[in-house]
């Protein structure tokens, strides 16, 4: 399971990069969106230390999304569903239920659009756009030329961490 380009371009700009810690939910994240753990200590990250943990976050959601989803997925269903992981931190949820028992697209997507759109109880239009997005994407039609295109982003990056640490 891979995550394509174009998803890992539209989480790069839905998350922005920071350099410096900033207030996320219930703690603080850096870089693009990854957010700090126990024992982390970020000050500063580069954008080249920020694609690389983002590699490492994605490699996270990806196994989410393998563990959760037991039905085949084609590209567009595996970028929604790894961005929607990824940005919620969910290894369970509804979501997951409801595509596995193969519900309705209608059901899905009012679940979807509905659910994770706030942060602290504050409604944020940012992550409603990104579930209509995100769920958008999981019905779209597939685009052949489109399969396999984060092949080369996720392998090379996470290779030259693994090679340079």
């Amino acid at each position: 399971m891979i995550v394509s380009h174009r998803a890992i371009e539209k989480l790069k700009i839905d998350e922005g990069f920071s350099s410096k810690p900033y207030p996320d939910a219930s703690g603080y994240s850096i870089g693009y969106g990854h957010f700090i753990q126990k024992g982390e200590k970020y000050t500063f990250i580069t954008k080249q230390d920020a694609e690389l943990l983002l590699i490492k976050d994605l490699q996270i959601a990806i196994n989410k999304i393998k563990n959760a989803i037991i039905i085949p997925l084609n590209q567009n269903q595996i970028d929604a569903l790894v961005l929607f992981a990824y940005n919620t931190g969910r290894s369970e949820s509804t979501l997951y239920n409801l595509i596995n028992k193969n519900a309705p697209e209608s059901e899905i997507k009012k679940w979807w659009i509905s659910n994770y759109i706030t942060s602290l109880g504050k409604y944020f239009p940012k992550l409603k756009d990104r579930r209509i997005w995100e769920s958008n994407l999981f019905f779209e039609k597939m685009n052949p030329a489109a399969i396999g295109s984060g092949i080369a982003l996720i392998l090379i990056p996470a290779i030259l961490y693994f090679i340079y640490k």
